[in-house]
């Protein structure tokens, strides 16, 4: 491991920016009244360019090989299902069903890498999901089925993107995310001949601003953060995003946060600082990256 990635403090950071910027995604969401492919078409370019700029100034190619495609798959339904989701069920319902993403994360990295983790890790992700759940106890409804499983199957491709960006050098992974993004943006936009968006100035803006600042920006800060720090540090600090996003809500649109979300805020806040303050932020030495040979399975 390279001196490079001994620096916890830094990704943690780095990882908090990234929730503070993804959580905005909700406000966003509903100030955009567009069909959900198209949103995802437009908000994904924006996210591509962006993507783009960062790769140029740090002096990286985009790479093409089995592992960015798998990455690129999965930011690609990552993005376009969580969007989906939010149409098909309640916002609380999708990103709840979406943080499942420690779990299939740890799941994936011992199936596809072997890797063992702490006791202390599991405890962690079961005691953040608990949470997660907890906080939105009083809102996570049976009613729209196919927006709940979509959301689910949202959780797996985020955990995959955690796990095949966290086992990549960082032109790889950026690459990856890159070819996502890209994805998302040919996959979407042809959408809008069928459901032509209603364009407006504050609607143009709102759609930039998602992908320059809730998605392009993040996913170009979590590529250095994960440099830094494990990836399971990197997916259980990215979920205080939920709690955020409802501050958000409650900040510009009035919506005042229940018992149940401030006693789950405490539970995942409490968990995470305890994990980390325990060294859970720190690479250790068993988590070695993959023999070669396994690479691109």
């Amino acid at each position: 491991m390279s001196e490079e990635k001994r620096s916890p403090g830094l990704g943690v950071g780095l990882m908090l920016v990234c929730a503070v910027l993804w959580s905005t995604a909700g406000l966003f969401i509903k100030s955009v009244p567009w069909n959900s492919m198209v949103l995802a078409g437009w908000r994904g370019l924006a996210a591509t360019l962006t993507l783009w700029l960062f790769m140029r100034k740090m002096h990286y190619r985009v790479r093409i090989d089995m592992r960015t495609v798998l990455i690129g798959l999965c930011v690609s339904g990552t993005s376009i299902l969580f969007l989906i989701a939010n149409r098909l069920t309640t916002a609380a319902n999708a990103i709840v069903l979406q943080y499942t993403s420690p779990v299939f994360l740890v799941v994936l990295s011992m199936l596809i890498f072997r890797r063992r983790y702490r006791a202390a890790d599991y405890v962690t992700v079961i005691i953040t999901v608990c949470g997660i759940a907890l906080f939105f106890f009083d809102q996570l409804t049976p009613g729209g089925m196919l927006g709940n499983i979509l959301a689910l199957i949202d959780g797996v491709t985020m955990g995959g993107v955690y796990l095949f960006t966290g086992e990549s050098d960082e032109e790889r992974r950026l690459s990856g995310i890159f070819l996502g993004l890209a994805i998302t943006t040919a996959v979407g936009i042809p959408f809008t001949v069928a459901y032509p968006p209603e364009v407006t100035v504050t609607s143009v803006l709102a759609v930039i601003a998602m992908g320059v600042l809730q998605l392009g920006l993040p996913y170009a800060l979590y590529s250095i953060a994960v440099k830094h720090c494990p990836t399971l540090a990197c997916t259980l600090i990215a979920s205080l995003e939920i709690i955020l996003s409802p501050v958000w809500v409650w900040i510009f649109l009035g919506e005042m946060p229940g018992m149940f979300a401030i006693l789950g805020s405490v539970v995942v806040v409490a968990t995470i600082t305890v994990w980390c303050c325990l060294g859970g932020a720190k690479e250790r030495p068993h988590q070695a990256p993959p023999k070669p040979g396994a690479e691109a399975r």
